[in-house]
């Protein structure tokens, strides 16, 4: 009876052991699934910051010189959607949604006329974009071949969001825009030619997208 009860004890001991082993590959299965879906959501937020980006400049890319003062360089006339300098609090990335829909463009509609655009890529995650005017550089419209007056940069905010409404990502780009000279503006809605707008330059004045980083 001794020997029986021995062995019934020792199954039993057996038999938990294995049960707590069970739970807790069944844990870290859970675990891992959690940590799959956070990280494809983080994913989906950071290409929707991409979608925000690339609408941003087709707005800015596309505006024509008449839509910005000439030669001016504080206190100017902007082209709507963008901001003068100090409108747009220094780090933005932390102020809630609720602050971003009010201030900030959806990538996905118009910013004058709040019409649905069609952006060609997309993520399917709300994603918007903000564009600050940080600095403006006048120039000699005589010695750069293209009657250039002046250099433009911004400040490019892009947010956007998973399925998750806590799961955000932002980004944060210095865009330079040459103005009022001999050049074609970019077409918005965006499409495939978008990067093209800087070529006719040569890389002879500042274009583009001069500094990139992650802020959240």
């Amino acid at each position: 009876m001794k020997a029986q009860g021995v062995a019934l004890v020792t199954g039993l001991v057996i038999l938990a052991a294995i049960s707590l082993l069970a739970i807790t590959a069944a844990g870290g299965m859970t675990l891992q699934r959690h940590q799959a879906a956070n990280f494809q959501d983080r994913v989906r937020a950071r290409s929707a910051t991409d979608t925000a980006q690339w609408a941003a400049l087709a707005w800015l890319y596309s505006r024509p010189d008449s839509d910005r003062q000439s030669e001016c360089s504080t206190a100017c006339f902007l082209p709507e959607a963008i901001y003068s300098d100090g409108a747009i609090p220094s780090q933005a990335e932390f102020l809630s949604a609720a602050w971003w829909t009010d201030h900030a463009t959806p990538a996905d509609r118009h910013p004058v006329s709040g019409d649905p655009i069609e952006l060609g890529t997309t993520t399917g995650s709300p994603a918007a974009w903000i564009i600050q005017e940080v600095y403006f550089e006048a120039i000699d419209p005589g010695g750069n071949g293209y009657g250039i007056e002046g250099i433009g940069y911004y400040r490019v905010l892009s947010r956007g969001t998973g399925r998750q409404a806590n799961t955000v990502a932002v980004s944060e780009s210095l865009v330079a825009r040459p103005w009022h000279g001999a050049y074609d503006t970019a077409t918005y809605p965006p499409d495939a030619a978008l990067q093209a707008f800087c070529e006719p330059f040569n890389n002879k004045l500042p274009c583009g997208i001069q500094a990139w980083r992650v802020l959240r």
